[in-house]
């Protein structure tokens, strides 16, 4: 469940008492993990095609931002309906940037 490589960014989400709160790590492996802010435990692995070097939640915990250390960003729902198609997603965004 760990990253094979450095983390290199990590954010909160906020936690307003709506939801469970999540805590997502970037890292230099090309993955964002997403934990659960009590007890630690992995919620998801994404991949994507760059390493990750900066993250961050929206206030409603529904998309993740990625920056890739080639300078792109990626936009990915976090939902579950949107899950299935997520690495579709976010290789389509950052085309578009």
């Amino acid at each position: 469940a760990e990253h094979s490589h450095p983390v290199t960014a990590i954010a909160t989400g906020q936690c307003d008492g709506g939801g469970a709160g999540i805590v997502v790590s970037g890292s230099a492996d090309r993955t964002c993990k997403i934990w659960t802010l009590g007890g630690g435990h992995l919620l998801r692995t994404i991949s994507l095609p760059a390493a990750v070097c900066a993250v961050a939640v929206d206030a409603c915990e529904a998309t993740l931002y990625a920056g890739a250390a080639d300078g792109r960003v990626f936009e990915v729902p976090l939902n579950a309906s949107a899950a299935i198609g997520e690495a579709a997603a976010a290789t389509a965004t950052a085309a578009g940037s």
